[in-house]
């Protein structure tokens, strides 16, 4: 999905929004979301780079500026949290990446 680039909370940290959007698949294979809570997403990315439509849903932009949705330009990863445990329910991707 977008690439295979090696995921580390530190090469996140550094990368472009396009080399995170390279990242994306091994960042969902190391930590699946069902697994983690809000704060753990942001533990391991960093604080927020988009929004969506709730506060507690952390958003990050990724990917080539050349997609576009109603989010702006790239990826819009979206951790779509139950706000009551704060557990993440699961990852979107705005738009949807089509083979």
């Amino acid at each position: 999905m977008l690439g295979d680039r090696e995921f580390s909370p530190q090469a996140w940290a550094a990368a472009s929004q396009i080399e995170r959007g390279e990242m994306l698949a091994s960042f969902l294979a190391k930590h699946p979301v069902d697994q983690l809570t809000a704060s753990d997403v942001k533990q391991l990315l960093g604080p927020p780079t988009g929004y969506a439509d709730y506060d507690e849903d952390p958003a990050y932009v990724l990917g080539p500026p050349t997609v576009q949705s109603e989010y702006g330009k790239g990826y819009l990863l979206i951790f779509v949290t139950d706000k009551r445990a704060g557990r993440v329910v699961k990852a979107r991707l705005v738009p949807e990446v089509t083979r």
